[in-house]
């Protein structure tokens, strides 16, 4: 585990203690959507931390831990397979995150690690009005902004 530098260093540490993992919260600033993070999954169960990226900062508090929760039980959810019971009347499909998401995404998570090198995936939500996912005829072209995809898609 890192040293803590301040206060704020010493609650997210303390947090991950108590609760296994930190979720960050980072409001949409109207340039960027609106995301949510992980930081300790990793260390604590050895599988990936989560991103979401577009959902309200409670919904997507609540994501993260339902995340987190699957992976302290050991049954973490499968890659490109749809998932039910994270959200109410969607399906979510978890992508390997392939994109160097650093200081953009998960500053704590960086710092928690000591760098980049740490597994993450990335929670995807269909289109609200279409439920299409991203890599689905029907996704919209406004939603990609809302939900920039850190992994690849499939081709195809």
């Amino acid at each position: 585990m890192p040293v803590a530098r301040d206060a704020s260093d010493q609650k997210l540490l303390e947090i991950v203690e108590r609760h296994g993992w930190h979720v960050t919260l980072v409001e949409d600033d109207g340039r960027s959507p609106g995301f949510a993070y992980s930081t300790g999954i990793y260390a604590r169960t050895r599988h990936p931390e989560v991103i979401v990226i577009g959902l309200p900062s409670d919904l997507g508090h609540f994501l993260v831990n339902e995340y987190g929760s699957a992976c302290l039980r050991g049954t973490p959810p499968a890659l490109w397979i749809p998932h039910e019971g994270y959200l109410e009347g969607n399906a979510v499909v978890f992508i390997e995150v392939t994109a160097p998401i650093g200081d953009k995404y998960a500053t704590w998570t960086r710092w928690f690690y000591d760098g980049d090198d740490v597994p993450y995936v990335q929670l995807v939500f269909p289109d609200s009005e279409t439920g299409a996912f991203p890599w689905e005829p029907g996704y919209r072209e406004g939603m990609r902004h809302e939900q920039p995809m850190l992994g690849d898609m499939p081709s195809g």
